[in-house]
């Protein structure tokens, strides 16, 4: 099993970009784990929230070695989903997750 931080978040360098380097990132470190010692080449995704959303991203990118997801309590497009509902712009939840995210807990 990795465990990683996207990018500029918690113990990862760089700077967070919210929901825009997820995909390519992704991508680059499936290809990584498939190439550990012990590893038979195929990998999974598992989590939540937002790194339930990472993992959409990264499976847009089709990445060979990747062979299943499985994200929970998340969503596709963050503009239907995260941000808006029918249109509708959700600002409790923009403010409420900006705020939160803005923590380097």
């Amino acid at each position: 099993m990795v465990i990683q931080d996207v990018r500029g978040r918690y113990a990862s360098d760089g700077a967070w970009e919210p929901l825009r380097n997820e995909g390519h990132d992704g991508a680059d470190t499936i290809a990584w784990a498939a190439e550990l010692g012990g590893s038979n080449g195929r990998v999974g995704m598992l989590g939540g929230s937002y790194c339930g959303h990472t993992q959409w991203r990264a499976a847009i990118e089709q990445p060979p070695a990747l062979k299943a997801i499985t994200p929970l309590m998340t969503w596709a497009e963050p503009s239907e989903a995260l941000v808006a509902r029918g249109g509708a712009t959700q600002f409790s939840v923009i403010v409420g997750w900006a705020m939160a995210a803005a923590f380097d807990w």
